[in-house]
């Protein structure tokens, strides 16, 4: 807009170079914007690592030569499944 009204006294190569600086200053301020965001992006991704560390209470750990005595009688010893009068078909 400048150029326009100064137009007969400026000359025209200094009209084009304040066009390119216009434009590259429209780039620069985009790139800063996108570095801004990956500058978020890291210090939150840090910050959730804190969070999950430092501020959520940790569950009690089960010790495994405890853990079977506090089970069930009817709970099953072995990792075995049984299936009684089951039946499976295929249909396409």
């Amino acid at each position: 807009f400048f150029c326009l009204l100064a137009k007969d006294s400026l000359s025209p190569s200094y009209a084009g170079l304040a066009l390119y600086k216009a434009l590259s200053i429209s780039a620069i301020l985009s790139f800063l914007v996108m570095m801004r965001t990956f500058l978020e992006t890291g210090m939150n991704a840090v910050e959730r690592i804190h969070h999950y560390t430092h501020d959520i209470a940790q569950e009690n750990q089960i010790v495994p030569a405890t853990m079977a005595a506090t089970l069930a009688p009817d709970w099953p010893r072995t990792g075995l499944i049984e299936f009684k009068q089951y039946c499976m078909r295929y249909r396409p």
